[in-house]
């Protein structure tokens, strides 16, 4: 186990707790006697006492039923001076009795008087009465009820002391259990039988047991999750190793994974799982994966493309002179009819190397005003959590929209790449597990001169450039390999750990954007990127918006869970001139309709947490006059039709052409039909 200790400040916890009762005003006591001379001469012996820098306060009764409510108002009561007989002869055993059992007040310390001893047996009180001391009034001397009452005052104070160190013990618990309870983890704890002695709630569903508890229960008898992997368990338990289990599917085919820490503690010994999903981690990664084999494809189709098109074109070429030359033969010759059979061949083959180009475009790309901060944000919230736990990231955004012309997916492409490299470049590119980690610092700006750009492309460039500057502490770049880093296919990760093709779609990617990479590295210190891109002139962007776009006014919800296209939708109604609320489920429409005066809804079908149906059918509910547009990539169902039906404007299908949604939702939101005129 790790000698590392947590950190606590128990000041933040505790900080308005003390141990002892408060410093201000005296110790209370009670005198309870039917005899006001006995009263008199108490006070007069224990005036002077002064306990814990305290002085006493002693109040009066004189009947049982005086007692009982003196105790009631005064909860606060350290010692209760109390005569037997009063009332009744046994009076005073009731009010003992009252006050331990009905007022439940265990703290105070009952001091028993009695001038006759044979109508309350001392042995007989002792066993069957919750009292602290039994006194004969005639053996009770100045000294003796001095000793009495400190004995009394210290007992108090010692549960009072107890009391709050329980309190704060309550306090632990509850912290500790809100803790446990907020964590996106599950946690079971288990001792050497395998019992539960702790679960959270996230680990009582992964077990899937109906009753209240799982507490006290064998966890192999109640879940089949874990009775698969009780060798596992045992082994843990036996050889005091960690274990960690992958990917294990389970409800709803959700990805977990487990680890398991043995651990002991006093007496105790047993074992701690934590479960985490990893559903979305495991789906980023294969996306990852798909988006790398693509491009991989892509790459490779281009170059055989490329091939094709040179072998075709010195055919063709050859071919046109060899027409010139036969043009005198005779049509049934058999060199024309070759000509024309190979002339046929020729086109067949450039429509093939047409479709294997076709895999190498990205469809429907439109460039749109964008702002490199909102791009930044939404791909690096999915590629840290793909980044290994010794990375400490930093995004530094621009203080202002960083807008520039571009291709939302294409940008995010990009910064994914140099993000993973970055990432591998801190761990599996180093030499041993132990040095793995680092620094990933990213960072948004205006270039404030050109400088840089003349040095490295020795050519003096006007335009302004925004600028994403994506630098890592990993294990940096051979002078000598600089040149050749942006190649197709070039790599210096380990075998099975890249393709190289990454960095060439960077390159390719940056070209298109009328924009400029640089490379600053050198082997064992790190590396940075520099994206330059051309600053987007607001002069530009207004031409845009006047000529392009319908303009229009009123709130608008955009929500879609692929954040691309909720950004060129985003933007584009911006730059239409409405106010966009993105959200990227159903659920959060919900709430931001409550919350908005809304003029349009626009909601993607398929989205998580709560699908666009589901949040439409939730808007009729709130309000029947909702309007709502759906937007899909697939065709019109038998439930959108039901909610076409139910109110619903209608589904645009994507891919759109920006223009004509611009005039669609602009005759939404102002009536008039037919809204796709």
């Amino acid at each position: 186990m790790s000698n590392k200790k947590i950190q606590f400040d128990e000041n933040i916890l505790f900080g308005s707790f003390s141990d002892l009762p408060e410093k201000e005003g005296k110790w209370k006591v009670i005198i309870a006697d039917d005899e006001e001379e006995v009263h008199t001469i108490t006070k007069m012996v224990l005036k002077n006492i002064i306990f814990e820098g305290r002085s006493i306060e002693f109040l009066s009764a004189y009947s049982g039923l005086q007692t009982i409510e003196l105790i009631t108002e005064n909860k606060d009561v350290a010692v209760l001076l109390l005569d037997v007989v009063m009332e009744k002869d046994d009076t005073g055993l009731e009010v003992v009795k009252y006050i331990r059992e009905e007022l439940g007040n265990k703290k105070v310390r009952i001091i028993l008087r009695t001038g006759q001893s044979g109508q309350a047996p001392e042995k007989n009180v002792i066993d069957n009465y919750d009292i602290n001391d039994y006194k004969q009034k005639t053996e009770l001397t100045a000294q003796k009820l001095y000793t009495a009452l400190t004995l009394g005052l210290r007992g108090y104070k010692d549960l009072i002391r107890i009391e709050k160190s329980q309190e704060r013990v309550n306090v632990i618990k509850l912290f500790l259990h809100n803790i446990l309870e907020s964590m996106a983890s599950g946690l079971i704890v288990l001792n050497e039988e395998f019992t539960i002695t702790l679960c959270n709630g996230i680990a009582k569903e992964l077990i899937n047991d109906e009753t209240d508890t799982v507490l006290g229960k064998n966890i192999f008898q109640i879940s089949d999750f874990f009775s698969k992997y009780q060798k596992t368990l045992n082994a843990s338990l036996a050889e005091n190793v960690v274990n960690t289990i992958y990917h294990i599917p389970h409800l709803a085919n959700n990805m977990y994974d487990i680890m398991i820490y043995p651990f002991d503690f006093y007496n105790f010994c047993g074992l701690v799982i934590r479960i985490d999903d990893v559903s979305e981690i495991v789906a980023r990664d294969e996306q990852i994966r798909r988006i790398q084999k693509l491009d991989t494809i892509g790459t490779l189709a281009a170059g055989l493309a490329h091939d094709f098109n040179n072998i075709l074109g010195g055919i063709s070429g050859a071919l046109s002179l060899i027409k010139i030359e036969s043009d005198h033969l005779h049509e049934d010759s058999l060199i024309r009819s070759g000509v024309e059979t190979i002339n046929e061949s020729i086109t067949r083959a450039s429509v093939i190397v047409k479709k294997l180009l076709s895999i190498t475009r990205k469809e429907n790309v439109e460039f749109l005003p964008i702002d490199l901060n909102t791009v930044v944000r939404n791909i690096m919230s999915i590629c840290e959590k793909s980044l290994d736990k010794s990375i400490v990231t930093t995004i530094n955004y621009y203080e202002k929209e960083a807008m520039i012309y571009g291709d939302v997916s294409q940008i995010e492409q990009i910064i994914l790449n140099l993000s993973i490299n970055a990432g591998h470049a801190m761990t599996i590119m180093r030499e041993t597990a132990e040095s793995w980690g680092g620094y990933l610092d990213i960072s948004i700006f205006l270039a404030e001169n050109n400088d840089e750009l003349y040095t490295n492309h020795h050519t003096k460039i006007d335009n302004k450039f925004y600028v994403i500057e994506i630098k890592d502490t990993g294990v940096g770049i051979d002078e000598k390999l600089k040149d050749k880093i942006f190649d197709p296919f070039f790599t210096t990760k380990k075998k099975d750990a890249g393709t190289g093709l990454g960095l060439s779609m960077v390159y390719n990617t940056i070209t298109q954007h009328n924009g400029v990479i640089i490379l600053n590295s050198s082997k064992g210190h790190g590396a940075s990127f520099k994206l330059y891109f051309p600053k987007l002139d607001t002069n530009e962007k207004k031409i845009q918006k006047d000529s392009s776009l319908i303009q229009g006014k009123g709130t608008i919800i955009v929500a879609d869970d692929e954040p691309a296209i909720l950004q060129i939708i985003k933007k584009t109604l911006e730059i239409c001139g409405y106010t966009i609320i993105v959200c990227a489920n159903g659920k959060e429409v919900t709430e931001e309709y409550k919350n908005n005066k809304i003029d349009l809804v626009i909601a993607d079908i398929e989205m998580p947490c709560v699908s666009g149906v589901c949040a439409f059918r939730e808007l009729k509910k709130i309000d029947p006059t909702v309007k709502l547009v759906f937007i899909s990539g697939h065709e019109i169902d038998h439930e959108i039709s039901e909610c076409i039906e139910d109110g619903a404007l209608g589904l645009i299908s994507k891919p759109f052409n920006m223009q004509k949604f611009s005039l669609m939702i602009f005759n939404i939101i102002n009536d008039i039909k037919p809204y796709d005129a």
